[in-house]
């Protein structure tokens, strides 16, 4: 879901990061999908809109399409869901991340292309190397 926040190109492949870290599986209601697939989204604890934490893996989830239209509608559930997926304490340490304007200025000043697109696009490129050699399951990436 956008809300007409303009995808830039580490945007793309941050999502490809969250999602395949969770195998393609939407980690509310554990559905899989086979990629390529607009079934599966990145769901963001912070929306996206806020720079200081749009690119942090702890910030992000895997849901389909259902399971994230519920959790933006109810924000206590996407506050378990986090809880649950990262440990009580990390929506606290997102929050306060998500108030560091001058972090938060620093990411938006490169608008979501050149190092941070490079980045996630050769954590996506490592993870996609551990499935080939056989590893299934969650795969964690290394953040911007």
């Amino acid at each position: 879901m956008s809300f007409g926040i303009k995808r830039t190109p580490a945007d793309d492949w941050f999502s490809k990061c969250v999602r395949e870290r969770a195998f393609w599986t939407c980690e509310k209601c554990g559905r899989g999908f086979t990629p390529p697939t607009q079934a599966l989204g990145c769901s963001h604890f912070e929306g996206r809109a806020n720079w200081g934490t749009r690119f942090v893996p702890e910030n992000a989830i895997s849901l389909c399409t259902g399971c994230h239209s519920r959790v933006e509608s109810y924000r206590f559930e996407h506050e378990e869901l986090h809880a649950k997926i990262f440990g009580p304490l990390m929506k606290d340490v997102i929050r306060e991340l998500s108030q560091d304007i001058m972090h938060a200025k620093e990411i938006r000043r490169t608008k979501g292309k050149g190092e941070i697109s490079k980045h996630y696009k050769n954590e996506y490129e490592r993870m996609m190397e551990l499935r080939a050699q056989g590893i299934s399951g969650r795969l964690e990436f290394v953040g911007y």
